[in-house]
């Protein structure tokens, strides 16, 4: 139970880790596409 248990913490930390930093990726592109559309204009 206990190694079972220690996987699925590193699992969720990681899924953790990753989701931050695909939301971060995601707020960067959008920043840069509406930075984009602004300076066209």
């Amino acid at each position: 139970m206990g190694a079972q248990s220690f996987i699925w913490d590193w699992k969720n930390l990681k899924f953790c880790y990753f989701s931050r930093l695909w939301k971060k990726m995601t707020a960067d592109i959008i920043r840069k596409e509406i930075w984009e559309r602004e300076t066209i204009k």
